[in-house]
């Protein structure tokens, strides 16, 4: 979501976005691009008072030292743990300032919209704590709102649907605010879980959760009737031999994970969406609907939704920052 301060207007010289967000964090910087895009996740050890962060700690996840502990502070679109995700952030803003002169920046934080105002205003705090000069707050799907390029200005209502890791938030935004909002906890890590139990019953074939992420980034595909099949080699536990095994795994063999965590999401959202004014509905079934985050790289999401909500896909959906 980088684009939320390229087409944000003008920034002062040490501008700095960051996206906390349930699977990853970035920090993007004026004139010098992403400074960091790591996964929210921290390994600590009590014992000799270390702490390990991202890519670092995200290759910990099972098969850490005895001596350490691993931490996924951001799930489901809220704060699980504010201790861990302040320890984080700091050590994420450190190394970010190696890359910059951090003193006095004007900073922009985008935060799951469930997340709570004391929460908020934690963040907040702790920004100013490391130097920040100005600190902004905004709601991540607002965040990629803007970045897609849409007049958020407008009058005219406009429907976004941000598909993250922990949660699905979707948002109608007009005269520069959010109109209606509502969040699921339903994302792309409940794909994970289900690719896992699947290839677990169906296939006799056991992966972790890295794996299970993995395949999903390369085979995902939610329409195969338009979208050509996909496959990957995947490294995992045979069941019947109880050896380890390297196998191809390609889209079908993980339809029965994606279509019914898929058909649990549209559901859960019509259900919010059937709350709304239906003057709201019916303008923003003119104006289409806009999808983004990292679900929306699945192979026929957008349009996928694009039915199910009865709404022209407004413009090409511009998923993540790279």
């Amino acid at each position: 979501m980088t684009a939320v301060l390229q087409k944000g207007g003008p920034m002062f010289p040490k501008d700095l976005y960051i996206d906390l967000g349930t699977e990853n964090t970035r920090i993007y910087a004026k004139r010098k691009g992403i400074l960091l895009n790591q996964p929210t996740i921290i390994a600590h050890s009590k014992k000799i008072n270390l702490e390990v962060t991202g890519e670092a700690a995200k290759k910990m996840i099972g098969r850490a030292p005895t001596n350490y502990s691993v931490h996924k502070p951001m799930q489901k679109g809220v704060v699980k743990d504010f201790e861990y995700a302040k320890d984080l952030l700091t050590n994420f803003l450190k190394d970010a300032k190696n890359e910059m002169l951090f003193s006095r920046s004007r900073i922009l934080i985008s935060l799951p919209i469930e997340v709570d105002k004391e929460e908020k205003e934690m963040f907040r705090a702790l920004a100013y704590e490391l130097g920040a000069g100005t600190v902004h707050l905004v709601s991540e799907p607002m965040a990629g709102a803007v970045g897609t390029g849409k007049d958020i200005f407008s009058k005219k209502p406009s429907m976004f649907l941000d598909l993250g890791a922990g949660t699905s938030e979707i948002i109608v935004t007009a005269n520069g605010r959010i109109s209606y909002s509502e969040a699921v906890r339903v994302g792309g890590n409940d794909i994970n879980s289900a690719i896992i139990e699947v290839l677990k019953s169906e296939h006799h074939f056991s992966v972790g959760e890295q794996t299970a992420e993995f395949i999903k980034k390369e085979t995902a595909v939610l329409d195969l009737n338009s979208i050509e099949a996909r496959t990957c080699k995947a490294s995992g536990l045979n069941l019947k031999t109880g050896f380890p095994e390297n196998r191809v795994v390609d889209s079908t063999m993980i339809q029965s994970a994606l279509i019914p965590t898929f058909d649990r999401l549209s559901k859960l959202l019509c259900d919010k969406l059937d709350q709304w004014p239906s003057e709201i509905i019916s303008d923003v079934k003119k104006s289409g609907v806009i999808v983004f985050g990292g679900g929306s790289l699945i192979g026929g999401t957008a349009q996928h939704f694009s039915k199910i909500f009865d709404a022209p896909l407004s413009e090409p959906t511009i998923p993540l920052c790279r």
